[in-house]
This record gives structure tokens, sequence and C-alpha cells, in this order.
């Protein structure tokens, strides 16, 4: 549980709450721009509407990374 502040007011919400896009960036300690960039460029999708919760966005970061690694790993042996 954490405290976020939202519409000018402190309240505790769970990585299971649907949060939006500025309050999604509270909670996950990033600026709204980068996450605004995972929409789209990268392809991020919210959950609902245009809310989601943290659970579902940290799984997909998950993915992205694991994706984009593994495309980092396969260009570097095709250069070997």
């Amino acid at each position: 549980m954490k405290k976020i502040k939202s519409r000018n007011k402190w309240r505790y919400v769970t990585k299971t709450d649907p949060l939006n896009i500025i309050e999604l960036a509270q909670y996950v300690e990033l600026s709204r721009w980068t996450i605004q960039k995972y929409v789209r460029k990268q392809g991020y999708l919210f959950e609902f509407g245009n809310r989601t919760t943290v659970l579902h966005f940290e799984a997909w970061l998950r993915k992205w990374k694991e994706r984009e690694n593994a495309e980092h790993e396969s260009r570097s042996l095709i250069s070997a």
C-alpha cells in the first residue's frame, strides 16, 4: 500500500487498484512522460480504458524489457 496524491487529496492505493496515468506515475516513481512514451512508442495498452493497475503495468514492463534484451543479444551475436 502506498500513499499518492489524487485530485488534491492524499489516498492509499494498492497494486490492484485501477489508476490513471498520473497516479500510476506517482506509484511506480516514473515521470508521466516516460509512461506516455511506453504507451505511444512501445505499445502499452491500459487495462480499463484510461486506467490500469500497477501489477498489469509492471508485468508488461518486465516482458518488454525481456524482449528488448533478447533482441539486443541476437543483434550482438549476428554482428560478432
